[in-house]
């Protein structure tokens, strides 16, 4: 028979569970990957059950490290929808009757392709930031965050393999390599279901001293062979030897 404690705590591990699920909706997770975010959640907290369930056990090992903070996570939403917003009322990108921060705000998940289109909008026209910050009522610290998206990369990328602080991304136009952290989830946990070497479509972003992306992110249906496998590591390998992985942008 369950203990009262194991039983609080699972009872516990189930609500943040929930509350993992919704961030999920928010970074415009496909409903049949929250489902698997939230199988692989359940299936690892009785681990954590024995004595309390710590905060730990929802982003298990090494993941905490390779994602920005909760609050930062947050943050950033707080700070890009709105610029999306100002972007779809700039060039009415698409139509709808509502806004992407209400929704956000609301919990309600983001429409992820109408989210796509205005952010590539903006990404192409990257003179809207300037833009927006001048009529924006922001603190320092927010302009300056938003002020660098205007050293974003937008493009195509090989996600090679996942590291103690970030996921390897190879850039396709120039093999650059960059260590790219995850915003409410990591990116190995968002790609549990399927095995590196991944081509994406991202936009990468710098924030504070890491890279993140816009959380708008399409996957190339691609299967890689061991050929092109074993390229994309030595490309990983000679940026690590040589000490050129970008870190910041």
């Amino acid at each position: 028979m369950r203990s009262g404690r194991l039983q609080s705590a699972e009872k516990t591990g189930c609500s943040a569970i929930r509350q993992e699920v919704q961030n999920a909706a928010r970074l415009c997770i496909p409903s049949y990957l929250q489902h698997r975010l939230m199988a692989w959640m359940l299936k690892n907290i009785s681990r954590s059950c024995s004595d309390s369930l710590p905060e730990r056990s929802l982003c298990l090992g090494r993941s905490k490290k390779m994602t920005i903070s909760r609050e930062d996570a947050r943050l950033f939403f707080e700070l890009f929808l709105p610029l999306l917003d100002f972007t779809n009322k700039r060039f009415n990108t698409v139509q709808c009757d509502y806004t992407f921060t209400e929704r956000f705000e609301k919990s309600k998940g983001i429409d992820i392709k109408n989210a796509l289109r205005v952010a590539n909008t903006l990404w192409t026209n990257d003179h809207l930031i300037d833009e927006y910050l001048k009529q924006a009522d922001l603190n320092d610290e927010c302009r300056e965050l938003i002020s660098g998206w205007k050293r974003h990369i937008a493009g195509d990328f090989i996600l090679e393999r996942h590291l103690k602080k970030g996921s390897v991304f190879i850039s396709t136009d120039n093999r650059k390599v960059y260590l790219v952290n995850g915003l409410f989830s990591s990116w190995e946990e968002m790609f549990q279901y399927r095995k590196p070497p991944v081509m994406l479509t991202a936009t990468l972003l710098p924030w504070k001293d890491v890279i993140i992306s816009d959380g708008l992110v399409s996957i190339t249906n691609i299967n890689f062979g061991k050929t092109y496998s074993s390229d994309f590591k030595e490309i990983y390998l000679n940026a690590k030897r040589s000490g050129i992985i970008i870190k910041s942008l």
